[in-house]
């Protein structure tokens, strides 16, 4: 097995560990701690919040040093927070504020692995095989997607959220077991002043700096952006919307959510064919049209009627497999684009740009969600959603010519 297989197991297990989580969590506080949406929306917060404030300093900080340990150590700490919360369950003191505590920490310790990560691919694969090797990690998330919330919905239902958690708990293990097999030597990337001088403040501006200068980096940074702000604008809200505006069972929304890694798989078998056919900048636009036209489908569907699952389900056939797409070539294209001494930089400029869009639109969702409701707010989201992918398409195509000529 390959050093890049081996990320590559690792990390699918991971991934199913954590979207069993993404369902579980939030349930967790809606059904059996009783949150209102203002909970949902500050429990998110608590988890958006620390990667927001520290993220461009891990990018310049994990620029510094080998990412592979540093992947390790936050999947050994993130199970060790994971499993206090079932075990809090068991004695009867897990509360919201339980939750609040153990979600910045994940919030940290995420933001840091996911950048490490972004910038530690590149040093298992190179050249053309990097867009390949990312549209296998999304493949196999995908399938990930449709074993996790096939069952996640029952596993809540039938077992409780924090009993569910155990089983993200242990794919973190699995994780940090995979990275430890890996037998490539770890390598940082050396400074041209030999790491003494530039501190991490002022590393970390560097990063910003050169985003803003590259016109296509800066444009994929500003879409994530936009799509972060309108997407955490309706996620804190679309589960309170589904179960107690639209009355549906999360049984069955667990397999709607389903579709979606169905569908997602399809993204990640078809990303490199559509590069090929459109090229991969308008092939990221296009894929990029389509989350908003997929989000549309939530705040149309009715209360208590199977049109309701027919949407949702239509919503999972278009917003995820464009989502998919979007992720590998935006990924893909940093990647490449960056150059290696300052890719964890690059990668965190993106990160905490969507962190904080995802901060604002969430503190929105809950204000907003409280007073009109949460269909007005889930269809302003789709309206900026839309917004944001007609002026990205506009940028890629004034911007095309050069991408060519770049490349």
């Amino acid at each position: 097995m390959t050093d890049f297989q081996k990320l590559w197991v690792g990390q699918a297990v991971s991934v199913f560990g954590s979207l069993i989580t993404r369902t579980a969590l939030p349930w967790c506080a809606l059904l059996f701690l009783h949150a209102r949406a203002l909970d949902m929306a500050l429990l998110v917060l608590a988890d958006l919040l620390p990667g927001f404030l520290l993220g461009l300093f891990a990018g310049a900080w994990l620029d510094r040093r080998a990412k592979r340990p540093v992947m390790i150590a936050c999947d050994v700490l993130r199970f060790l927070l994971v499993m206090s919360i079932p075990a809090l369950a068991l004695t009867g003191k897990l509360t919201l504020g339980s939750l609040f505590a153990v979600a910045p920490l994940m919030g940290i310790l995420s933001t840091v692995f996911d950048i490490a990560y972004q910038s530690y691919l590149p040093e298992l694969v190179q050249g053309e095989a990097l867009s390949r090797a990312n549209s296998r990690l999304s493949a196999s998330a995908a399938v990930a997607e449709v074993c996790a919330f096939s069952v996640s919905g029952w596993l809540v239902q039938h077992f409780g959220g924090p009993q569910a958690l155990l089983i993200d708990a242990a794919t973190f293990l699995l994780s940090a077991l995979s990275l430890l097999a890996i037998r490539q030597p770890n390598r940082v990337v050396p400074h041209l002043d030999g790491g003494q001088g530039a501190g991490l403040f002022q590393e970390a501006v560097e990063g910003l700096r050169y985003v803003g200068r590259q016109r296509l980096l800066r444009a994929l940074a500003l879409a994530q952006v936009a799509l972060s702000f309108s997407m955490s604008l309706m996620g804190p809200l679309i589960l309170l919307f589904m179960t107690r505006t639209l009355a549906l069972e999360p049984k069955f929304l667990g397999m709607v959510f389903a579709v979606g890694g169905v569908t997602s798989l399809l993204g990640a078998t078809f990303a490199a064919p559509l590069a090929q056919r459109f090229g991969v900048y308008r092939a990221t636009a296009l894929s990029f049209g389509l989350i908003p036209l997929g989000m549309l489908m939530i705040p149309l569907a009715p209360t208590r009627s199977a049109l309701s699952y027919g949407l949702l389900t239509a919503n999972q056939l278009l917003t995820d497999p464009g989502w998919t797409i979007f992720e590998i070539h935006q990924t893909t294209l940093r990647q490449q684009l960056a150059p290696e001494k300052l890719l964890g930089r690059v990668n965190a400029v993106t990160k905490v740009g969507g962190l904080g869009a995802s901060l604002l639109g969430t503190l929105l969702a809950g204000v907003l969600g409280n007073r009109v409701g949460p269909r007005p707010v889930l269809f302003a989201g789709v309206g900026l959603a839309c917004a944001a992918a007609i002026l990205f398409a506009r940028e890629l195509s004034t911007s095309y010519p050069q991408a060519v000529d770049n490349s």
